[in-house]
């Protein structure tokens, strides 16, 4: 989910043989028989990397995700800043680092998980193009199905021969057309967006989030964990997200401040299994410093997995070209 000037693939002209008793000049048959960026190919099958600017922006829809725009905020080196105006988009970034935000490498496009390098595109796209790289962590093959019209299809395999996605890129907009994420059985669609415009100095306001870990438990249920701590004032909101899957035995689970029920400002789920619940909200911050407790506890015959995690989160406002660091 996150340049200098983009290098254009420029050919260099040919040059002309020296003259050999006749006024006109032999061509070099090793030259290409056309100049410019495209060299011998015809345009719109050989497509370019873009040249983006500080405010361009692309409208995106997704039956999963709703309307949201990508947008050029800032640059860094050899890197643009894509951000997004969707707050939760942007928690999801934050979250799990979505490689389409964040550091997006001006030769390529390329996105960015941390220190890695997402490789969606090779520029010049030509039809029938292959090459390998990762994708979360992933051994991935990505192949240029067609390029035409300025466009291109590209599929994106697992290792295992699942298809992973399917994309096009659009040079006209100079951004992905379409984006589709398949599960891991390479048919059912996970996330899918398309897009409906594209422009210049975008005028809204953009949204990151931080993230605070105030209590997190992730795996097997455990029995009798209990911790307190302070939820400091100053956060946007608190935010809840488990998942909880008890099969055998029973559990008592209770996160929250000590001067009201936890499941009015945290979390909580008791009683007998087998117990299910999916669980992701805020909840209202503190105006000043606040004591929290959590009991975590299943029975001896406990069996089951928790991922359950309590965040404070700071929201910032900002606009293209005023990206924070």
């Amino acid at each position: 989910m996150r340049f200098v000037a983009v290098a254009f693939a420029v050919l260099t002209t040919g040059l002309l043989a020296g003259c050999s008793g006749s006024d006109e000049a032999e061509p070099d048959p090793t030259t290409p028989m056309h100049t410019g960026p495209h060299g011998a190919n015809t345009a719109g099958s050989h497509i370019l990397a873009p040249e983006w600017a500080v405010g361009d922006h692309w409208t995106l829809t997704s039956d999963q995700g709703g309307t949201f725009n990508h947008v050029v905020s800032g640059e860094s080196g050899g890197d643009w800043i894509m951000d997004t105006d969707n707050p939760d988009i942007a928690f999801f970034d934050a979250q799990g680092d979505i490689s389409f935000l964040g550091k997006v490498r001006k030769t390529d496009l390329a996105g960015s998980q941390g220190t890695d390098r997402v490789e969606f595109l090779r520029f010049p796209l030509q039809s029938n193009m292959s090459w390998s790289t990762t994708w979360d962590g992933d051994p991935t093959m990505i192949h240029v199905s067609k390029v035409a019209d300025d466009k291109a299809d590209l599929l994106a395999m697992r290792a295992d021969g699942t298809t992973y996605a399917t994309y096009v890129y659009d040079a006209e907009a100079g951004y992905f057309s379409r984006f589709t994420f398949f599960a891991p059985d390479g048919t059912t669609v996970g996330f899918e967006w398309s897009l409906q415009s594209s422009g210049s100095g975008f005028s809204g306001q953009l949204v990151r989030w931080s993230l605070t870990d105030l209590f997190s438990t992730h795996g097997a249920i455990p029995t009798g964990t209990a911790r307190d701590f302070q939820v400091a004032p100053g956060f946007t909101d608190i935010y809840v997200s488990a998942e909880l899957s008890c099969t055998a035995g029973s559990v008592t689970i209770a996160v929250g401040t000590f001067t009201g029920p936890a499941e009015d400002r945290g979390y909580s789920a008791i009683g007998p299994c087998p117990l299910q619940d999916s669980s992701a909200y805020p909840v209202a911050a503190p105006a000043a410093a606040e004591e929290w407790g959590a009991l975590v506890n299943g029975a001896p015959t406990t069996t089951g997995t928790l991922d359950l995690t309590v965040w404070g989160r700071t929201q910032t406002l900002f606009a293209p070209g005023e990206a924070p660091a």
